[in-house]
């Protein structure tokens, strides 16, 4: 079905709608049609761009993927207004791009996004493409690919999918893995993944910085920060100091070298928790 001027009517709406509703994916930078959704879930434009949408992981098998797949098929032949779109491209030639979408393209969603007003069930007449997949189950967040604005929203979201059990993390393919669980998180090696742990130690070097999940640096699991996205944490609070001995959750992916290994790509990758699986 196609939805005539809904695009327009899209940026009207972001100008109207409530800042939170649509502050976060920030600039607008136009509409487009969509000509297809590939099988790995990037969009195809009608004027030959790809785009990988912003901030979200999409599993490529099992049940959750056949519903993300049904549920953006029916987006071909619409239009969309992106948002945040980077300047260049990624290495397969796709621009990276937040995606706003109407209210109505929601109606076969489980969940959508509550904001503070809109109409009288509380739904949000602007919604980004990402937070309706990790708010349904249908994605994970890797801030890699990420709005930096909107990746405490698309935490939020991921955080409340996994809680109520929607979607992929009813997988066990998905699921949050211990850092002390050196076999499985080997088995990961190549793909991404999302790790708990309580950090050991700290080792601050002049290029970069380690978190150790055990005594064997070698041998257990470890996390490297480059020395910009460690002077970033810091500056946002979380020193050596406030991270040893504290339970926290990874996002990345895993490499072997001795151990398993994630390096963080930006500082939103690592998050402080209190106790495993409480947020």
């Amino acid at each position: 079905m196609h939805h005539v001027g809904i695009a327009a009517v899209l940026v009207a709406l972001i100008a109207a709608a409530p800042a939170r509703a649509a502050s976060c994916p920030g600039r607008i930078a136009g509409t487009a049609r969509i000509a297809a959704v590939t099988h790995h879930g990037d969009l195809n434009l009608d004027d030959g761009r790809t785009v990988r949408i912003a901030g979200a992981l999409l599993p490529q098998d099992g049940p959750a993927a056949e519903t993300w797949r049904g549920r953006l098929a029916t987006l071909a032949g619409e239009e969309v207004t992106l948002a945040a779109i980077g300047a260049g491209t990624d290495r397969w030639g796709r621009n990276v791009a937040s995606i706003l979408v109407g209210k109505n393209f929601s109606a076969a969603w489980d969940v959508f996004p509550q904001r503070a007003s809109t109409d009288a069930e509380g739904a949000s007449d602007v919604m980004m493409l990402e937070e309706l997949l990790v708010r349904n189950g249908l994605a994970r967040v890797w801030p890699q690919y990420g709005v930096k604005d909107c990746i405490p929203t698309l935490l939020a979201a991921e955080t409340e999918a996994r809680r109520e059990v929607r979607g992929l993390w009813r997988e066990a393919e998905h699921a949050v893995r211990e850092a002390s669980d050196l076999d499985g998180l080997a088995a990961l090696a190549g793909r991404f993944a999302i790790v708990e742990g309580t950090v050991a130690s700290v080792g601050e070097r002049t290029a970069r910085t380690y978190l150790n999940f055990g005594r064997s640096w070698s041998e257990d699991m470890t996390v490297t920060v480059s020395k910009p996205i460690w002077e970033t944490m810091r500056a946002a609070g979380l020193s050596a100091a406030s991270l040893k001995g504290r339970r926290v959750r990874v996002r990345g992916v895993v490499e072997l070298r001795g151990g398993p290994l994630i390096e963080v790509t930006r500082a939103e990758d690592i998050e402080r928790i209190e106790v495993a699986g409480t947020e």
